[in-house]
């Protein structure tokens, strides 16, 4: 983590014990709005960061989840990865019948599969742009 080489590991431990964290949003002391460590704000750059690292997450639990995903194209793996994302890796299993075509590599099947679901119908644009892309992939072998 040479990008904080600046933040010491005894500055790092005192702030995380006296802010505390809360993975949920609450009410600080002075009525402001607070969330992990004492945060009130996140920049983008931060909030990228976080995405990263939970993106990351998603592809160890899917990984495990799924001994064949390193196999998969990687317009596949990210697909699953970013359903995971949005919806955790226990909603994206729900998904058993787009899944079970993903293992035979049947991606236009797996793609109808994704469209028929609820998941469809809560983020319409997303799902139509994802499932064409799932659609579009080709297995190549090798």
């Amino acid at each position: 983590m040479d990008k904080f080489d600046d933040v010491s590991e005894r500055l790092l431990a005192s702030v995380v014990k006296h802010e505390g964290f809360r993975s949920a949003p609450y009410q600080d002391s002075l009525g402001i709005t607070t969330i992990g460590h004492g945060l009130t704000w996140i920049g983008e750059d931060e909030s990228l960061i976080v995405v990263q690292m939970r993106l990351s997450k998603m592809k160890g639990e899917l990984r495990y989840a799924y001994a064949h995903f390193d196999t998969l194209p990687d317009s596949v793996q990210d697909c699953l990865t970013e359903m995971a994302y949005q919806m955790g890796t226990n909603g994206l299993m729900g998904f058993r019948n787009m899944i079970a075509a993903i293992r035979q590599r049947d991606y236009t099947l797996a793609a109808k599969h994704g469209l028929d679901s609820k998941w469809a119908v809560q983020t319409p644009e997303r799902a139509r742009e994802m499932m064409r892309e799932l659609a579009a992939t080709t297995t190549v072998t090798g």
